[in-house]
């Protein structure tokens, strides 16, 4: 809440007015577009992983590249973020 008073903020006020189920599925939609481009990116490399909720397993030749990717594609979907290691 010290970081991102904001977004929790406009979270707070999308789950009043539509309530906490459309809050949530507008949250998962923007994980899905996330991980599908982070995947169809790694799998056109030739590195496949495993989609685990909001989290992807790989072999661990493939990790770095794999965080590198994540995080670039969480950028270009407007969200300020790293991912955990």
């Amino acid at each position: 809440s010290r970081h991102d008073s904001d977004m929790l903020a406009r979270i707070y006020h999308d789950k009043n007015e539509h309530g906490y189920k459309i809050t949530s599925q507008k949250m998962f939609g923007v994980e899905v577009a996330i991980m599908t481009d982070v995947i169809k990116y790694l799998n056109d490399k030739g590195i496949y992983v495993l989609y685990v909720y909001d989290a992807l397993l790989c072999e661990e030749k493939d990790f770095n590249l794999v965080a590198k990717t994540m995080n670039r594609i969480i950028l270009k979907h407007g969200i300020i973020t790293c991912i955990k290691i």
